[in-house]
């Protein structure tokens, strides 16, 4: 065990045989493309039982286990579905979100259903929903009030044993609907109504008292509007949030008279604010002024912000309520698990434990009991099971300045054991462009260093979490800067003694894919090889297929422009020609972000000029493979591909 204190650490002996596998063989490619066996644990209120959802190869099944020995007391499965986010509801019962797998594509989906079970893994329900209408039409006695609707959490009702709110939508693929609030009754599925929504799509928030008080909603032209619920029925419209500017109401202060909320109309990076519900005005508490406020980190309750998470570099915490019992509990773990990402996944009513899950670069995840009254940390759960931490690599934060001013940020992963003095490198791009690269367990970054391939990751302009500023420097930019970026941090990783920079690859999925090929267009002598999963190419065919989704065309105009002349510079189809290296195109034909069509404009072009290309397509998968096998697949084919033209 581990025994804490705010000033020093004393590690005890502990045996763990049931969930902590000894590795004695070398790893696979099967354990780095494995998804997660532990999928997510908690507590009971009472302290006494942990449920955890848990992978068997198979199916995702949820065990209960007796806390005291660790005993599995039930188990539940619900068919050909999986269950996702779930809550304890009261000491017996929880409730969950339950995700389909879709016909004929290898994904999941949330149809808005929730299912109940108790922990010996009897009485499972489906309590809301399409299943829960359809088991009840032989019923001779109405036992709910369902309708054909999706429905998602809002609150637990930690006060009510029988009851949570949800957030409930007909169905409906053409109109936008307000949505309504239930209280369901988890045990048979009733439901009483408790409010409508302002406006269609809102997101809510209940007060400290579970009563719904806020809504806001994203309209077509990316303004967001904040509502305020003054009384039973009456819905005022509090205000309205700049186009593109960030807003998220976080939850009330203590007096309710004002609402901590995640903003950026105040200053360039997301910060916490305190929003006055009568005069409307904003009082900072935290603003970081290089980078976002990447997470928030609530009480147990969901109803106090105990913590701030930012990351610059790697995780760093920011203690809100340093009086606060969760706040200290949770300092005292930042300080047992320094430099680690942290989360208080669930505690007991009475606080006396805690379930915490740690996780970093070559740490995929470990959740661990805290006792306070014997102020113990006890492991229970490993996420991965397959991945032997000891044979992972560090992740090291690194950061250049631009050729025309600018910082970029990333992360350089050397091999711990390198097959030779020099290890080739493959620069691996990111998704979004939107997103960002995070120092955590990355499953693709690990499977190629453990192969011998050190791994820069970029986090070019354009990238979410550095300030507005930044992320919208990458618009219209696409095959400009953003590219100039990705070369210029390839030219400063080369430069490392333990790099050689005559053995390099680029590849990357989704936006990563299209910055791939692009960037080895553009310097054609800098890239060996190029690996593209998922990628659009043409940028003309990738306006033309995103034009009718819910913004319509103004966002697509702020990424990529509506000059057409201008798409075709950026269109990676458009200059194959100047194409030197092989590259390795990854798709999935039920992709509908960037359909196969874009993979097969490219192998077009490849033929025509008689380029050098792999063809690894896979039917049912869509962006991004999610079948183990697949992924599997796709991993060895990359392995073997980098392999062949890296000379490793």
């Amino acid at each position: 065990m581990t025994r804490i204190s705010n000033n020093t650490i004393q590690t005890l002996t502990f045996l763990t045989f049931l969930f902590f596998p000894c590795y004695l063989n070398a790893m696979t490619i099967e354990d780095f493309a494995t998804k997660s066996q532990y999928r997510d644990a908690k507590l009971s209120p009472d302290g006494k039982h942990i449920v955890a959802s848990y992978d068997t190869g198979k199916k995702v099944r949820l065990y209960f286990f007796r806390l005291k020995d660790m005993k599995m007391v039930g188990n539940h499965s619900l068919g050909k579905n999986i269950p996702g986010e779930f809550h304890w509801v009261n000491n017996e019962r929880i409730v969950v979100e339950v995700l389909h797998e879709q016909v004929g594509k290898e994904n999941l989906a949330n149809y808005g259903e929730l299912y109940a079970v108790n922990l010996n893994g009897r009485r499972g329900k489906y309590i809301f929903g399409y299943s829960a209408k359809a088991e009840q039409t032989n019923s001779r006695i109405k036992k709910a009030d369902n309708t054909y609707a999706w429905g998602g959490f809002l609150d637990i009702l930690p006060n009510d044993k029988k009851h949570i709110l949800i957030v409930s939508k007909p169905y409906s693929s053409t109109v936008a609907l307000v949505q309504s609030i239930y209280k369901l009754n988890v045990y048979t599925g009733v439901q009483r109504l408790v409010t409508r929504g302002p406006v269609p799509n809102s997101n809510f928030l209940t007060d400290n008292n579970s009563k719904v008080k806020l809504a806001d909603s994203l309209s077509s032209d990316r303004v967001r509007s904040v509502y305020l619920k003054r009384d039973k029925n009456d819905w005022v419209k509090l205000r309205d949030v700049g186009k593109g500017r960030y807003f998220e109401a976080v939850t009330f202060t203590k007096d309710k008279k004002q609402v901590y909320v995640m903003d950026n109309s105040q200053s360039d990076t997301v910060g916490l604010y305190k929003l006055d519900l009568i005069n409307e005005k904003l009082d900072e508490v935290y603003v970081n002024p290089d980078v976002d406020i990447s997470d928030y980190l609530l009480s147990s309750d969901k109803k106090r912000i105990i913590a701030l998470e930012i990351d610059r570099t790697t995780p760093q915490y920011i203690i809100l309520s340093p009086e606060d019992e969760e706040a200290i509990i949770f300092k005292n773990m930042t300080i047992a698990f320094a430099g680690h990402r942290i989360r208080i996944t669930s505690k007991s009513k009475n606080g006396d434990r805690y379930v915490v899950r740690v996780s970093g670069d070559t740490n995929p995840g470990i959740y661990y009991l805290y006792d306070r009254a014997k102020n113990t940390l006890r492991p229970i759960f490993t996420a991965h099971q397959s991945v032997d931490k000891s044979s992972l690599s560090y992740v090291e934060p690194y950061s250049f300045e631009s050729s025309d001013g600018l910082t970029i940020n990333g992360y350089l992963t050397l091999p711990k054991n390198a097959k030779k003095k020099l290890s080739p490198l493959v620069v691996v791009i990111h998704g979004g462009p939107q997103s960002r690269d995070i120092w955590t367990y990355n499953s693709e970054v690990q499977m190629l260093a453990y192969h011998g391939f050190a791994v820069l990751q970029v986090n070019f302009r354009g990238s979410s979490g550095y300030g507005n500023k930044f992320e919208l420097a990458g618009n219209r930019e696409w095959g400009g800067m953003v590219q100039s970026d990705i070369i210029e941090a390839t030219r400063w990783a080369v430069k490392n003694p333990r790099i050689d920079a005559n053995r390099t690859c680029i590849m990357g999925s989704s936006f990563g894919a299209y910055s791939a090929v692009f960037s080895a267009i553009k310097e054609p002598e800098l890239y060996d090889c190029v690996i593209a999963n998922a990628g659009a190419y043409d940028l003309e065919l990738y306006y033309d297929d995103d034009k009718d989704g819910f913004f319509g065309t103004s966002f697509l105009d702020e990424m990529i422009g509506s000059d057409e002349s201008q798409w075709n510079d950026y269109s990676p189809v458009n200059f194959v020609e100047q194409l030197k290296a092989p590259i390795l195109i990854i798709h999935g034909t039920k992709d509908s972000v960037a359909p196969l069509e874009h993979a097969e404009k490219l192998k077009v072009e490849l033929d025509k000029y008689n380029k050098r290309y792999d063809w690894f397509i896979k039917k049912r998968e869509g962006h991004g493979f999610f079948a183990n096998k697949n992924r599997i697949q796709s991993y060895k084919k990359i392995i073997s591909f980098l392999s062949k033209e890296l000379d490793l």
